[in-house]
């Protein structure tokens, strides 16, 4: 298969929000053959051992495979739970629960016809001298409707992730529907695809009619099943802060003017929640202070500040930007003929010899959706899975000159399997955070300031992949991929004009080539691409300290360009503060790997430096609000839309420069009182290069960026603020010894 309320912003439990892919039925008696269940009889001889502890991986030696959907006990001594799967299941109390604590269980198969209850229950636990009594013939007229019908469910969903899951290539040369979207249909449920949708692509990735009809009754069922609200799967846009853009009616013919004026609404209301930024000159320490702790209320979604009573979280701050929608699909229009959806382009399947394991895991998380069943399928996506369809000959050529192949600069053609694996791990973890939402447990998912940063603690997910630079931990940061590797270095990358040029030269197969808007420009489809991904990534880690180790990525130089180009000057300048914030404070921004198998410690962080490290925020006259160059993007001649009213540019430019302008005050303030009071804790490297940067420079150059923005925006404060800099410039000095 290929290709809005908020989720983050809608926190609510769904009534009837149980899996409807496993269902899991309650014992009822147990026959001396083998155990019977619902009157369903199962092999006496067992099928697999549960012998492996739930805190290890899930083992090869406690799974039981077998053909088809199968229903499975799990459990001993009379006492016993069941599942339905496909392919294979883990025999484990992480998949099935704990029907006899402290002993040994084992995993039959059923070997007659499911017999359904009228409801799907819970599990529970049967002893082997309680017999229940069977009053069906009292009430069969009763429950035959219902039984009926949930008989029926089952059937169509047997067969639904069948077809979910068949990857063979002469029926779905594409990979299976699994491999673009994730474990199961979920995500059609959840952002109401229409039936005439579902029917459709299933019918053109190659289902049969009878398919097709059982896919659209399962996904149906599912909807009904867990109550999802109804959702238009073409405005519906997972996890839009507040559920939809800023000023969603606003209708201007110039993007940039619609650009500014959504600019200002993200200020104003941000204004609100950081009322230290936004007032009078910040002039002493505890002004500073609270300013910081309003920006890290926000990245916690926490009230400490007092600001903030209703305790914003980043993650649900409305913005000036579309999220992608789910499934982009060019049947609906040529603008939906884009590669910014969440929906995998590329699908990857299980490599050869892999696939018991992987839909073991795969049974597993979907018979218990939770943190650890998800990271457990999620860590082996890299080493059990691979492209369903291998890309042709690249022929791209790069920006910068010579072939894709050989760019030392960008390594086109290399980099477009990654970028795809990055949108099919974001696709997993997207459909992951649905369902957890519906169950009303997005937090246990979505926790904290740095969304994954619990991996860092506990040892049960030291299998999650993870990266090293300096010493720091990376987390998980696909999210934030896609808009990078896919959105800057794939397809920005690119020398052809358009897109269906550079899909076509990156040999990408000709199902991907026909479903986007061939005459699409790459600027327009990188800038699509980057925007969104990038500030989605930014609100799990606000710090840019854990995304990746490059040095462009943690002082956000890509995502500041990005931020400009769409003239979202606000939404970059908020963006910045919370990354210096966050990368100086937040104890989640500064974990380092251990030695030992317990995972990774955090530790004193001694960079609080990066609390005036502007970087490319300022550079090329940025720290002028874009003087040397169009700024506004009026230029027609350039590509520009047209001129802005000086009105909304005055507007724009006082919230920018106030933000600004106390920005840098808060943190020099903040750095003097480190500097003065605990000099010990700062990088030393840094103490001393500065130190001697500063004894280079003349007075006034030292930070003369800081000077030329103050005297432009601010110059009844100048004065002030040239004596608060030379006090920090001549702490730092002393501070140093040198």
């Amino acid at each position: 298969m290929s290709k809005n309320q908020s989720l983050f912003s809608s926190r609510r439990s769904l009534p009837g929000a149980a899996l409807f892919a496993f269902l899991a039925w309650p014992v009822m008696a147990t026959a001396q053959n083998g155990p019977v269940v619902n009157g369903q009889f199962f092999s006496p001889k067992n099928c697999a051992t549960e012998h492996w502890p739930a805190t290890k991986p899930i083992h090869s030696s406690n799974i039981c495979r077998f053909e088809g959907t199968r229903t499975v006990a799990y459990g001993n001594q009379g006492k016993f739970v069941t599942r339905t799967a496909t392919g294979s299941v883990s025999c484990s109390n992480a998949v099935f629960g704990d029907p006899l604590p402290g002993k040994a269980k084992r995993c039959h198969l059923n070997v007659v016809t499911l017999t359904s209850p009228s409801q799907p229950a819970k599990p529970q636990i049967g002893n082997v001298s309680t017999v229940v009594a069977d009053n069906a013939a009292a009430k069969a007229a009763a429950d035959k409707t219902a039984a009926d019908k949930a008989v029926q469910a089952l059937s169509a969903q047997q067969t639904a992730m069948l077809l979910w899951r068949n990857d063979l290539p002469a029926k779905h040369p594409k990979g299976s529907c699994a491999s673009c979207h994730g474990a199961d249909f979920f995500d059609l449920a959840r952002i109401g695809s229409t039936d005439a949708d579902i029917v459709r692509r299933a019918l053109i990735d190659g289902a049969t009619a009878d398919e097709a009809e059982a896919l659209r009754q399962a996904v149906r069922n599912m909807r009904q099943s867990m109550k999802l609200p109804a959702t238009n799967p073409r405005t519906f846009r997972p996890f839009q802060p507040g559920g939809q853009i800023l000023l969603p009616q606003l209708q201007e013919a110039q993007w940039n003017i619609t650009a500014v004026k959504r600019d200002i609404a993200f200020a104003e209301n941000v204004s609100t929640l950081l009322p230290t930024f936004y007032g009078t000159r910040i002039a002493t320490l505890a002004q500073a202070q609270k300013a910081r702790d309003e920006m890290l209320d926000i990245a916690r979604g926490s009230n400490s500040s007092g600001a903030s009573p209703k305790s914003t979280q980043l993650r649900d701050l409305p913005v000036g930007l579309d999220y992608p929608l789910w499934s982009a699909d060019k049947f609906h229009g040529n603008k939906e003929g884009t590669l910014n959806d969440w929906v995998a382009d590329l699908g990857f399947v299980p490599k050869p010899g892999r696939k018991v394991e992987w839909q073991a895991l795969e049974n597993a998380y979907l018979t218990r959706p939770a943190n650890d069943t998800f990271w457990a399928m999620y860590s082996s996506v890299d080493g059990m899975l691979e492209l369903a369809t291998p890309l042709g000959a690249c022929k791209a050529q790069s920006r910068s000159g010579g072939s894709g192949v050989g760019s030392i600069h960008f390594e086109l053609c290399g980099r477009a399997t990654g970028a795809f694996k990055h949108k099919f791990k974001s696709a997993v973890i997207g459909q992951h955070m649905m369902r957890m939402d519906a169950l009303g447990r997005l937090n246990e998912f979505a926790n904290g300031a740095l969304g994954f940063s619990y991996l860092d603690l506990d040892p049960q997910f030291r299998s999650v992949p993870k990266e090293n630079w300096g010493g720091r931990s990376m987390l998980p940061s696909d999210l934030w991929e896609v808009g990078d590797v896919l959105g800057r270095t794939t397809i920005r990358a690119l020398a052809e004009k358009t897109l269906g040029e550079g899909t076509a030269a990156l040999g990408l197969p000709n199902f991907v080539v026909d479903s986007i808007d061939a005459s699409r420009t790459v600027t327009k489809e990188e800038q699509e691409l980057r925007l969104p991904w990038m500030w989605i990534g930014f609100t799990f880690d606000p710090s840019f300290a854990r995304i990746a180790p490059s040095h462009s990525t943690r002082v956000a130089e890509y995502m500041v360009a990005t931020l400009l180009d769409a003239k979202l000057f606000n939404h970059n300048a908020f963006m910045t503060h919370m990354r210096l914030m966050a990368a100086s404070y937040l104890p989640e921004a500064s974990a380092i790997a251990a030695k030992t198998s317990t995972g990774v410690s955090r530790v004193t962080n001694d960079r609080l430096h990066e609390v005036i490290n502007y970087s490319y925020f300022f550079g090329y006259g940025r720290n002028l609000m874009g003087a040397g160059y169009d700024g506004w993007a009026e230029s027609v001649k350039h590509g520009g839309a047209g001129p802005v009213p000086q009105t909304l540019k005055d507007r724009s430019a006082q919230l920018w420069s106030t933000q600004v302008s106390n920005g840098m005050r808060t943190g020099l303030l903040l750095l003097l009182d480190e500097v003065q009071k605990r000099p010990q804790g700062l990088n030393k490297a840094w103490l001393t290069e500065t130190a001697k940067e500063i004894q280079k420079a003349t007075p006034a150059q030292w930070r003369k960026d800081y000077r030329e923005h103050w005297a432009k925006f601010q110059p009844e404060h100048s004065a002030a603020d040239t004596a608060l800099l030379n006090q920090v410039a001549q702490a730092i000095v002393q501070a140093a010894g040198i």
